[in-house]
């Protein structure tokens, strides 16, 4: 199913011999509604609900089908769940987050980077990845029911626990004195 610009094009036949073409633009709740009713979205939907569920594969969607899939079944959630999103490369992974931006709150995707600017074994790290990095695992520890998108790179580099974590940060207030 490849989705583009929201727009569903559907043929009519009038009683004329000349075919009309109605389009109509749905908002992306709209879409989001339409995809969540579908018999396939139930089925992944329920496997997702399983108590002992821990991954899923999913084969022949393509294009921004499986993050528009997966939008929808947050929306249609009454109790939304934390999702990991492992994608073949950094590129990848970049694309599937953008398109789970575009249909749900931002702040509700996150994007875990590797904090190497190159691969590994230049061992040039990004500080820029390396905040996001962070950002992600204090968002991670304040709220469970993020999308988290990255890639295999990412995954094998180290980070502390949730113990390291919290031992290790300073909170500041505003006005806040010594």
């Amino acid at each position: 199913m490849l989705i583009h610009f929201f727009s569903f094009v559907c043929l009519q036949e009038p009683a004329s011999q000349s075919a009309e073409i109605t389009v109509w633009d749905l908002d992306k709740n709209q879409l989001l509604k339409l995809l969540a009713s579908q018999q396939n979205a139930k089925k992944v939907s329920e496997v997702l609900k399983r108590p002992r569920f821990k991954s899923l594969q999913i084969n022949g969607l393509c294009c921004s089908s499986v993050p528009a899939l997966f939008a929808a079944l947050r929306q249609k959630s009454k109790s939304p769940m934390p999702m990991l999103f492992v994608l073949d490369d950094e590129d990848e992974a970049k694309y599937f987050f953008n398109d789970l931006v575009q249909l749900i709150a931002q702040h509700q995707v996150l994007f875990f980077p590797s904090s190497f600017r190159r691969a590994i074994k230049y061992n040039q790290k990004d500080a820029a990845n390396e905040i996001a990095r962070t950002e992600v695992l204090n968002a991670l520890n304040t709220t469970d029911d993020a999308f988290v998108v990255t890639y295999p790179e990412a995954l094998a580099e180290k980070v502390m626990s949730k113990r390291e974590l919290n031992a290790n940060t300073l909170a500041v207030a505003v006005g806040e004195k010594e």
